[in-house]
Formats: structure tokens, C-alpha cells, sequence
């Protein structure tokens, strides 16, 4: 079991833990996973987030150019 998993049951139970790890990364995760969200406050910022442009399905124009000079 790796720390995340037990400080998220110890969360899940209400017991306090602790977890120490020295990759910078894997700290950044662990606080990410166990943090505590207000899920209508996400919601309502994700509504305000810029949505991508949804491509049209097929190869794109550069990669129909690679094609056609790969001859």
C-alpha cells in the first residue's frame, strides 16, 4: 500500500495520519488526493472555464501532407 492509499483511508475513518515522501511530485499528488473541495464551487468554475474547439474527425492537413509525400 502506498502512502496516499493510507492516509486516504485514515481520512475516509477520521483518524489522523501522517505521510512522508521525499519526490516533490508524489507530495504534490498526495495533497491533491486528500484535500478537502467544495464541489459547487468547482462546478460553477468549471462552467466559467473556456471549453476547446472540438476537431472534426480525420487525419489533419499535416498529416495528410506527410502522406501523400511519403511516396
Amino acid at each position: 500500500m502506498d502512502p496516499v492509499t493510507t492516509l486516504l483511508a485514515c481520512k475516509e475513518l477520521g483518524i489522523d495520519g501522517v505521510g512522508v515522501d521525499v519526490a516533490l511530485l508524489a507530495v504534490f499528488v498526495s495533497r491533491v488526493k486528500i484535500a478537502d473541495y467544495d464541489l459547487e464551487k468547482l462546478r460553477r468554475t468549471s462552467e466559467m472555464a473556456p471549453r476547446p474547439a472540438i476537431q472534426e474527425a480525420g487525419p489533419s492537413h499535416a498529416s495528410a501532407d506527410l502522406l501523400s509525400n511519403s511516396s
